[in-house]
């Protein structure tokens, strides 16, 4: 592990992060809760980084998250290739975490494409998934992939940019047109500003369980 992907991990402790924001986006049940069961967990599993000052491993998606990891230099090149943008890449060995002012959130975006917009990649380990990825509109990108949307936006927001790039890329399709699909995501102010507000409910939930597990270690010392 390089000394930037060490500061990358430690700075993530404790942070709604970009590509999990998604699970904050989710009201409960009855009408009228503000989280769902998955944000409340969420929540309690970033209570838990700030104890243990470790970020919990997503072991669920090894395998998807090796071949996202060997394949995005691939894809980061690829697309360099079809639009001769300059990229600034937070890939493998160089990931940066972008905080959210104020708040207890951010985003590590794959990276800047000179400095005017975000670019995220994904290598779908299933190529139905990239399939899929291809033929979405930015409508249908918000509806489908609402996991991907949020965090994008959140994204943008950190970097300070209006526009980003979504990119799928499967180097296993037989044409080289089809292997990378480009699409291009605008800041959408209504959504941010939902994300914004249901990030800043989260945190104060968040900081009411840390104390919580403060004050009952103050109460155990006492007795």
């Amino acid at each position: 592990m390089t000394t930037q992907e060490s500061k990358w991990l430690n700075d993530r402790i404790g942070n709604f992060t970009a590509s999990n924001i998604h699970k904050l986006m989710v009201s409960g049940k009855p009408k009228g809760n503000i989280f769902g069961d998955g944000a409340m967990t969420y929540i309690v599993e970033i209570v838990g980084e700030m104890l243990t000052g470790e970020s919990k491993p997503d072991i669920s998606k090894i395998r998807e998250i090796e071949w996202g990891n060997a394949h995005e230099q691939e894809a980061m090149a690829a697309y360099i290739a079809r639009t001769g943008k300059n990229v600034l890449y937070f890939g493998k060995g160089n990931p940066v975490f972008f905080p959210l002012l104020d708040l207890p959130a951010g985003g590590s975006p794959d990276g800047l494409i000179e400095n005017k917009r975000v670019i995220e990649i994904k290598c779908p380990y299933d190529t139905a998934n990239h399939v899929k990825n291809s033929i979405l509109t930015l409508d249908g990108f918000k509806k489908e992939r609402k996991n991907y949307y949020a965090q994008i936006q959140l994204n943008m927001i950190v970097t300070n940019v209006m526009t980003a790039d979504f990119c799928s890329y499967d180097p296993r399709m037989l044409k080289d047109q089809h292997k990378l699909r480009i699409l291009e995501i605008p800041l959408d102010m209504e959504f941010c500003k939902n994300m914004i507000e249901r990030i800043r409910m989260a945190a104060k939930l968040r900081d009411g369980i840390y104390n919580r597990m403060m004050a009952l270690d103050k109460l155990r010392k006492a007795s």
